[in-house]
């Protein structure tokens, strides 16, 4: 090739074109592309190609604004006297789906499509760009010639006219877009996902090895993967050991529940009205979409049908099929083992589930049924609180000079391995009796499964779907009821190990906390081990001892004991967070930057392409939420730690305010309204502090003193115990001006993060100087 990147120094031809096709059939050149300062190649060659059809084929529904008022006034011309004459829930659903199915069908009717690949949108077909661009490629010719100095000034002049002129039409067809769309939220997110995303291309021809044979037959895949998914809990199962207590130990609570109240129209109003509008459908075609636009039209019909199903303790067997979808994991994608299933259920079946979670989340409120050890799938619960009591009980007992330990339980397929019977004994123990657990017991019952497979050959769409197959365990994947079930099934957990260990718990994560003098800390963290596992035996709970680990914390970690037959770490990974054993959240920090630099990449992308809303989105949803995640619990690491975080921050704010790399943020910060780390973790223990119940001054006499709004402080002996949220809170909270420090709840909330907008901190040691 012809020299093909050229400087004022050198002509040297580093690009090349290899080929193992005879040299007479291929013709290859070089040329000036202006985006590069090499040159591009062009390979030519006369080859047969097998062309992809461009058009996609099948069959589908038109769900258009109109197609949709259309079967919203059809649905409104019903009676629905069938549904409400029906005898049983049973017979009401099938003659209620019968009739939308019909007026489906004449509003959306299935249809043969050939629609053409979508074409990629292009934005620079413009006058004055090519004119840039022409200019452009004159003066690097010129430059080429002459490598003369100022030739190359005038050469990367028109450069600079010509990359500016690009990214402005760029970033106003964004915003045209963005303009044009109905769901403005909804562009903006597809013009940010564009670009964190490769090229969307339909699944080709899915290959799976099944009896050592590698399978292309999509039905002989779908129901091969079929059967894999539905066996999943015997196989997890297989090598449970057997029970060595009984599982019904549970004693009963005394506070019965027998039928669940009626529902009203206006509760499955608000229930449709609180839907996320999705297009994805199971088997019957019915997405939310679809429900949320003829809501006024189907509320009548549904209630009718849910009540009956309350009342007579039965759930419609067409809500019972589930439709899965294989999703690729990680590995050869011809091991069936390496797809994920996700499962979609009914839409219908989706409300017919709120409706009975708030009767069950009620009854359990009401007789406070609950363990307070269980952080999962409550209200007023989340990860963070399961963070904060797992931080506050190793730190004060590491105040009180103990030795602390803990275990991280990892349990297998616990979603899919309960036994239905368990499911509902435990159910009944929590006073779930009659009508109200015979809905359960159908609810779980008889469930079935298809597999969907979706892919393309030779440009064709074909979708494949095998036979239903029984689900005989677990909670249903992808229902609404099916975490509540498993934290309900597992609350009694705590009940058996109290008495060894502390527990805490976030849906199946469980880790278990001991804490006490190291000369029988070995023999009380064996039993609270081995009960522990008796337990999971006992109640169709597979521990994986490989993936169980042990952490023991403090400085005097080393003297704890390990447990035999237990992996011993240095740190573990907890909810998303990586505690190590001296609580220096180093590593977790470490883990931070390498996500955070990911992120500033998709800023600086989004930035080059869009407006600065578009990419304030970006920062908030792609940069901030990584540094917020736990934040209250990993933000009293070391200053040093914190810096880092903060440089990568600062990067973001200059790439947003279009700063050079030594310019000030402190005002980019506050022009933005955008928090540095260190504001934000004062605003969250802050607000964590003022929730709890701890002592003011105030509390302490009747006295209207100027310092009546401070809190008092604990006496403690380790610097470790001044990173405890609660602590924190209150020492930083102690240092707020008069006015924020009277204030409460969403005032406090609001007025705080105004002030600590206005008021950029780069370190807590510049926020105690300047407030002391």
């Amino acid at each position: 090739l012809p020299p093909t990147r050229i400087t004022s120094n050198t002509r040297s031809s580093i690009d090349c074109v290899c080929t193992n096709l005879p040299l007479e059939d291929v013709e290859s050149k070089v040329f000036h592309s202006g985006l590069s300062d090499h040159t591009a190649q062009l390979c030519t060659s006369q080859i047969r190609t097998c062309q992809e059809n461009t058009y996609y084929s099948g069959m589908s529904r038109n769900y258009s604004q109109n197609n949709l008022s259309m079967l919203n006034a059809l649905l409104l011309q019903e009676n629905w006297d069938e549904v409400h004459n029906a005898y049983t829930a049973e017979e009401a659903y099938t003659k209620f789906m019968s009739i939308v199915t019909m007026a489906l069908n004449q509003a959306c009717p299935l249809k043969k499509i050939r629609r053409k690949k979508k074409v990629t949108n292009k934005h620079f077909v413009d006058h004055q760009v090519n004119l840039l661009k022409e200019n452009f490629l004159q003066k690097l010719l010129v430059y080429e010639k002459t490598n003369n100095e100022e030739d190359k000034r005038n050469l990367a002049k028109a450069k600079k006219e010509y990359d500016l002129r690009l990214r402005k039409l760029r970033q106003e067809a964004s915003a045209s877009f963005i303009n044009r769309a109905e769901n403005k939220s909804k562009a903006l997110w597809k013009i940010i996902n564009d670009e964190r995303q490769t090229k969307n291309v339909i699944q080709q021809t899915l290959k799976l090895e099944i009896d050592g044979h590698v399978e292309d037959n999509p039905y002989k895949i779908a129901k091969h993967m079929n059967h894999f998914f539905t066996s999943i809990a015997e196989r997890t199962l297989k090598n449970n050991p057997k029970p060595s207590i009984d599982p019904h130990t549970t004693s009963d609570t005394g506070h019965d529940l027998h039928n669940y109240q009626h529902a009203s129209q206006i509760e499955i109003q608000n229930i449709i009205k609180n839907l996320k509008q999705k297009t994805s459908a199971a088997t019957d075609n019915i997405s939310t979409k679809i429900l949320k636009h003829c809501k006024e039209s189907l509320t009548i019909p549904l209630t009718s049908i849910i009540n009956k199903s309350l009342s007579q303790g039965q759930f419609p067997s067409a809500l019972k099929l589930a439709k899965v979808y294989p999703k690729h994991k990680k590995g050869s994608k011809t091991e069936v083992g390496n797809y994920r299933p996700i499962s979609i259920l009914p839409t219908f079946s989706k409300i017919l589930e709120k409706v009975v979670l708030r009767r069950l989340l009620d009854h359990c409120e009401k007789f406070n049924l609950l363990t307070e050890r269980q952080h999962g799938f409550i209200k007023g619960k989340s990860t963070m609180t399961a963070l904060t009591d797992f931080a506050d009980y190793i730190i004060d007992n590491l105040e009180e000079g103990k030795h602390v330990t803990s275990f991280f339980l990892d349990l297998s397929k616990a979603f899919d391995c309960l036994s239905h019977d368990l499911i509902l004994h435990k159910l009944d123990k929590l006073g779930i009796k009659s009508t109200a657990k015979m809905w359960f017991k159908s609810y779980l019952k008889d469930r079935k499964q298809i597999v969907e497979i979706k892919q393309a050959t030779s440009g064709i769409t074909a979708i494949t779907r095998s036979r239903p197959l029984p689900i005989n365990r677990g909670v249903p994947q992808g229902s609404v009821l099916g975490p509540v079930l498993f934290i309900l099934f597992t609350n009694d957990i705590p009940e058996h190990l109290d008495k060894f260990c502390t527990v805490s718990m976030y849906a199946d994560d469980t880790t278990l906390l001991l804490s006490g003098q190291k000369d029988n800390l070995d023999i009380r963290s064996f039993t609270a081990l081995n009960m522990a596992y008796q337990y999971c035996h006992s109640n169709d709970l597979v521990v994986n001892p490989d993936k169980t680990s042990q952490v023991a914390f403090g400085r005097r970690c080393d003297e704890v004991p390990t447990i035999p037959d237990v992996e011993r770490n240095t740190q573990a990974k907890y909810l998303g967070v990586i505690v190590d054993e001296g609580f220096t959240w180093s590593q977790h920090v470490d883990n931070l930057l390498s996500k955070l630099n990911s992120s500033l990449y998709m800023i600086k992308r989004t930035k080059c392409i869009s407006d600065i809303s578009t990419a304030k989105i970006a920062y908030h949803s792609l940069f901030e939420t990584h540094i917020r995640y736990g934040l209250m619990i990993w933000g009293g690491t070391s200053a040093s730690n914190l810096q880092k975080v903060l440089i990568l921050q600062k990067r973001a704010v200059r790439t947003l305010a279009e700063l050079g790399y030594r310019e000030s943020c402190r005002e980019a910060f506050k022009t933005l309204k955008i928090m540095p780390i260190v504001n934000l973790y004062i605003k969250e223990v802050i607000l964590y502090a003022v929730g709890q119940p701890l002592t003011q001054n105030r509390h302490l006499h009747d006295y209207n003193t100027r310092h009546g709004t401070r809190y008092q402080l604990p006496v403690h002996h380790l610097s470790l115990y001044e990173k405890k949220p609660s602590y924190m809170g209150m020492k930083l909270h102690n240092l707020l001006p008069e006015e924020l420090r009277c204030l409460t709840g969403r005032r406090l909330k609001t007025t705080l993060t105004d002030w600590l907008i206005n008021n950029p901190f780069y370190s807590l040691n510049e926020f105690i100087e300047r407030r002391q």
